[in-house]
């Protein structure tokens, strides 16, 4: 056992052929989640339980040889290793539930039960007094490592008994045992913990010159922080005395207080080394063993999240540093320590290091592990897939292997799970890539902007007074967030760059984007809208995302890479021109062509950037053990052709090294005024509903990632009550797409929290009204429990709109006098069908090579009246798919001046005057078939010769376009589409529907049920819920809640933590931002007798109705601990 007590004696016996079996069909078929990407870590842990566990008792066997694991010396492992495994079964059954593999889940929350129960009888049913030497309690700190592991169970599942047994553990070392007759580990006197009592039986006290390991001292730290984190917060002093154990506060004191002694005691301060024991006044054994540099870092980052002090995770990173660098300096990895007992140093490392990497940020260590995973797992014995401890040497087939060495690798993969049939540990269950919920920002963090996201995106590596980029990015890691970065692409505070501070060349400001008068489109003073040129690039590359990936950060957005269309005059633009064109600069307003010329190189120019910059991220986090991800955060490509900007859009799916968007969608894109029946004007959520199906349509088929933005404010200066409309709409239509779930759910909190807006109908300003962040808290933590559905939204699905990235080609400046107000011509095609309750689908031309794109579409409207196709192959697609039954209508006079610009259609042989006649040529029409329907295959094409835009510009203008539409889609599925003014979808328990305005009715739409309003800051009981004309609804549909919950925050305008539901109790902590409000909404089996907010007594809000507690306080982001009993 560790450095003194070992056991000596093997008995080889036959090995046992009692297989543990994973749940039926775990391996089969094709997951839904990343579940079976993980395939080597559950073989991993199935080929340890395999040979190891004992299935008759459920303890572990000391090695393979032994058939059963009677008692000590005779096949059960050592007592103080078994909690250790049992950690092992605990990580299993997280890794289950992150990745939503619910058959796995069931099978090792059991298994965990199991190994718990056989454990208890085992030894002595967990009576600590018993000091039998077979089955019993004989040194300290075998008590310890089970005080922890209990604790953690208490922690995972809520088992009042584990947390009883944990602390009476404590207790039991901390002060000794009556029955025993020892004083206690702990030395009142001189500080620190004793080893053990001696003898065994009727013990002396402990004399000053006993040892005082690290194996005790440290694991009693990590037993005093998780106690802390577990224990009740409204126990008093008199509670904990009466049953001998400790408040929250005494915990947290008495882990303090040993880990002073033992940070004064047995850290080398100047290099990290633990030493392994001390005894008296004499000099520390600097002797370092993995598991004791483990436990002081395991301790340091638990007090570090308890008191935030950075001294704490500096000394964690001090020892963990000296475990990497020096302890496994030979080959590269964690070493091997002889001895029986010391395989499992390993196991314990990564339990310890998982909180380091994941609750800290401290990703620099994944290489490290992945190069010891990769040598362990590669060295296995494959016939029974169990690894060694010594990692860097072959396992001999059916050699006898020890349980604590053959733990080493599988604890590391169960906590750092490989993906992709190899260990590239970044890309795993919690990685950075995983965040459901995220928001920007420039700030430190602040209590006012805690907004208890999954992640931060730190914006910018601009280093401010007194704090450098990579302090920001800390003081986010230290509040539990992960470390994500974003910055634009476009344009940035980028000052060392334009100024010739980075290269020496001082005439950079010359690159940024002109118009034709010459003057400089800026986003501020000294930061250019940019012309990416390769010099640009490269400093984007050393400059910007180097600083990032060596800060650890593995999630990088670089937003909005936006060339204005009203620009391409400047010096850079022409040079730029003249590579990519090999002929000279035309000015852009001269012709349509040199216009679409113009546009086609602005939209080459940053998806050139993005590959270039991207695939320098990605090739340097390689290097560096990293799997980093990239995504662009950009406005849909409806509203950059509003805006007339030009950006890459769709065809950035196609490259490899895009992970993914952020569909930057929010009051200010969905605002922009558009015509319907003649009239122009806001439509806010129509706006943000095609914004968003739009943006999720571009990455459908490539299964790229899509984060949806929603903002509570917005750019423009308006009022609270405006925000607030307006944001209800944006929210509301984001909801309707249900196969997305993951958010950023707003940018610059310090904006939102801080600014100063007008109140309604007034000249006076104020920051965010309580009401208001009350409601947009409450609605923003949805968002971390909403999860995607099968459901559809109501209505008829499988008609779609085709768009293009040539949209944005021949929006500005108009020609020959064509115009297109407000981009009507896009407008015309959906408006009609959105306002008559159709969820019209929108399609990406880009996308049409995947056959994905047209799954369940039925009809497909399209016009080359505002945009043009880039590539032939995709009229190839369009016939092919009409020709197996699709329906096709096309809108358009092709009369605008972009048909005739120089493109593939008129060029190498090619002599179409327009790009339609190709298309309809190869469907086995004339070039220029007439309005009309006509047969190709299996499908039909429905002509209709008139400009899409006049449909929406003229009133009553739609009908013919909509009667064609519908007539066939109607001979096409033998159903005519259902006219409606509303929309609706269920997304587990959450209900979202909206009304229309200008539609086919003027009815409101009410649902019936038992709900609880998440539009209303008061979170009230609905049983029936109108919403008219113009609305939006957000519902908690209650009847959705499934019985086997017994309690629950079901909403509230805080994120809830550490939730435990005891039979007759319930808690939790809850954490929002200070300065606001939270209300909850919470479900309890019957009315509460006690409620306690941070031990004071509230009175009690109930609905008898809904058996709801409605709870009021004040936010704190350091949290307020809710306790309630029935």
């Amino acid at each position: 056992m560790k450095n003194i007590f070992t056991w000596t004696v093997f008995v080889l016996l036959t090995a046992s052929s009692t297989v543990l079996s994973a749940p039926n069909g775990i391996h089969k078929g094709k997951p839904k989640t990343c579940a079976s990407a993980h395939k080597e870590v559950w073989s991993a842990y199935e080929g340890f339980n395999n040979l190891l566990l004992d299935l008759d008792k459920y303890i572990y066997k000391t090695n393979s040889s032994y058939p059963k694991a009677v008692d000590r010396g005779n096949g059960a492992a050592a007592i103080w290793c078994q909690p250790i495994f049992w950690d092992m079964s605990m990580n299993a059954y997280r890794l289950a539930e992150k990745t939503n593999d619910s058959k796995r889940k069931a099978y090792y929350k059991e298994l965990c039960k199991k190994i718990y129960n056989g454990n208890k009888a085992q030894y002595c049913q967990f009576n600590f007094d018993d000091n039998n030497e077979n089955t019993g309690w004989f040194i300290y700190d075998d008590i310890m490592w089970w005080t922890i592991s209990l604790a953690r169970g208490y922690e995972l599942f809520g088992a009042d008994e584990y947390l009883k047994n944990s602390e009476e553990s404590f207790k039991r070392v901390w002060y000794g045992s009556k029955k025993v007759g020892d004083t206690g580990s702990y030395d009142s006197v001189n500080g620190g913990m004793y080893w053990q009592w001696q003898p065994i039986h009727h013990p002396n006290p402990n004399k000053p010159s006993d040892g005082k390991m690290a194996c005790i001292n440290f694991p009693t730290v990590v037993a005093a922080l998780t106690l802390y984190n577990n224990v009740p917060v409204t126990r008093s002093e008199a509670e904990a005395k009466a049953s001998g154990f400790q408040t929250k506060a005494e915990y947290l004191a008495k882990g303090k207080e040993i880990y002073e002694w033992g940070v004064a005691n047995l850290l080398d301060k100047n290099t990290g080394r633990i030493a392994d024991s001390k005894h008296g006044t004499g000099s520390p054994a600097w002797k370092a063993h993995v598991y004791n540099q483990a436990t002081f870092v395991g301790a340091s980052v638990l007090l570090y999240q308890a008191t935030g002090e950075k001294r704490y995770l500096d000394n964690a990173i001090l020892a963990t540093n000296y475990t990497v660098n020096e302890m496994s300096a030979e080959h590269g990895v964690l070493p091997f320590e002889a001895g029986i007992e010391q395989g499992i140093y390993t196991a314990i490392f990564a339990q310890y290091m998982a909180m380091l990497i994941y609750d800290c940020g401290q990703t620099q260590y994944l290489p490290f592990l992945k190069k010891t995973i990769d040598t362990g797992w590669s060295n296995r014995d494959k016939k029974r897939n169990i690894c060694g401890g010594e990692y860097d040497k072959k396992l001999d087939s059916d050699a006898v292997i020890d349980s604590y060495s053959a733990s080493g690798i599988p604890a590391l993969m169960l906590l750092f799970p490989e993906t992709n049939g190899c260990a590239t540990i970044c890309n795993n269950a919690y990685s950075t890539a995983d965040a459901k919920t995220t928001f920007q920002t420039a700030e430190a963090w602040k209590p006012e902007t805690d907004v208890r996201a999954d992640a931060t995106m730190v914006y910018g590596t601009l280093d401010k007074p007194n704090m450098t980029f990579e302090q920001r990015v800390q003081s986010w890691r230290n509040k539990g967030y992960q470390a994500q970065f974003m910055t634009g692409v476009a344009w940035g505070d980028y000052k060392d760059y334009f100024l010739g501070e980075w290269d020496g060349v001082k005439d950079h400001l010359k690159e940024g984007q002109r118009d034709r008068n010459g003057n400089e489109i800026a986003h501020g003073h000294l930061i250019p809208y940019i012309v990416p040129t390769e010099s640009f690039i490269r400093y984007m590359q050393e400059t910007q995302i180097k600083r990032v990936i060596d800060a650890g950060i593995t999630a990088i957005y670089l937003e909005e890479p936006e060339f204005w269309m009203r620009g391409g005059y400047s010096d850079a633009f022409k040079s730029e021109w003249q590579k990519y064109y090999n002929f000279a600069w035309r000015p852009q307003h001269e012709s349509p062509e040199n216009t679409y010329l113009a546009n086609k190189l602005k939209y080459h120019l940053y998806y050139n950037a993005l590959d270039k910059i991207f695939t320098y991220a990605k090739e340097y986090g390689r290097s560096k053990g990293l799997d980093v991800k990239c995504y662009v955060p950009t406005h849909s490509l409806i509203n950059y052709t509003s805006w007339q900007i030009v950006s890459p859009e769709a065809s950035l799916a196609s490259l490899d090294c895009v992970d993914g968007y952020i569909a930057q969608v929010w009051t200010g894109t969905s605002r922009e005024p558009n015509f319907y029946n003649g009239v122009k004007k806001e439509r806010v959520f129509e706006n943000a509903f095609l914004e968003y199906g739009c943006m999720k349509s571009m990455t459908a088929p490539l299964n790229r990632k899509m984060y949806f933005l929603t903002d509570p404010i917005e750019d423009r200066a308006k009022d609270w009550l405006d925000y607030k409309i307006n944001y209800q709409a944006t929210f509301a239509a984001q909801l309707m797409y249900p196969m997305v779930d993951t958010y950023e759910v707003m940018p610059w909190p310090d904006r939102i929290y801080q600014g100063l807006y007008r109140i309604a109908g007034t000249d006076k300003k104020e920051r965010i009204p309580r009401s208001y962040s009350t409601q947009m808290q409450t609605m923003v933590n949805t968002l971390n429990d909403i999860r995607t559905s099968e459901k559809k939204i109501s209505g008829t699905p499988g008609i779609g709109v085709l768009m293009a990235n040539s949209l944005m080609f021949q929006r500005f400046p108009d020609h020959n006098g064509y115009e297109d107000p407000q981009f009507s011509s896009f407008y015309g095609q959906t408006f009609p069908l959105l306002k008559r309750g159709i969820p019209v689908e929108i399609v990406h031309m880009e996308n049409t090579p995947f056959k994905e794109t047209f799954d369940g579409l039925q009809v497909l409207v399209m016009s080359y009246s505002n945009m043009k196709p880039m590539k032939v192959e995709y009229h190839n697609c369009l016939a092919d798919w009409v020709k197996d039954g699709g329906v096709l209508v096309y809108c358009g006079e092709d009369i605008d001046p972009y048909q005739t610009v120089l493109e593939w259609w008129n060029t190498n042989g090619n002599t179409y005057k327009a790009p339609s006649e190709h298309l309809f040529e190869i469907m086995n029409l004339s070039r220029n078939p007439e309005s009309g329907t006509y047969n190709c295959g299996k499908g039909k094409v429905i002509v209709m010769r008139e400009d899409p835009k006049h449909f929406v510009l003229k009133s009553g203008n739609d009908d013919l376009y909509f009667q064609t539409v519908s007539s066939a889609f109607q001979e096409k599925t033998g159903k005519a589409p259902l006219q409606k003014n509303n929309f609706a979808v269920e997304r587990g328990t959450y209900t979202i529907a909206a009304v229309m305005d200008e539609s086919v009715s003027d009815e409101p739409l009410t649902l019936t049920g038992l709900f609880i309003d998440l539009f209303d800051k008061d979170l009230p009981i609905l049983t029936a819920k109108q919403i008219n004309p113009g609305e939006q609804s957000y519902l908690y549909n209650m009847n959705k809640v499934s019985a086997k919950v017994k309690a629950k925050v079901l909403c509230g305008a805080s994120r809830i933590y550490d939730e435990k539901v005891g039979k007759r109790s319930y808690s939790f902590v809850a954490k929002s931002p200070q300065h606001t409000t939270n209300v909850s909404r919470i479900l309890l089996p019957k009315q509460p007798q006690k409620v306690f907010v941070n031990g004071s007594e509230q009175q009690s809000d109930w609905n008898e109705l809904s058996k709801t507690l409605l709870l009021h306080f004040e936010n704190d982001p350091a949290g307020v601990s809710v306790s309630i009993e029935w």
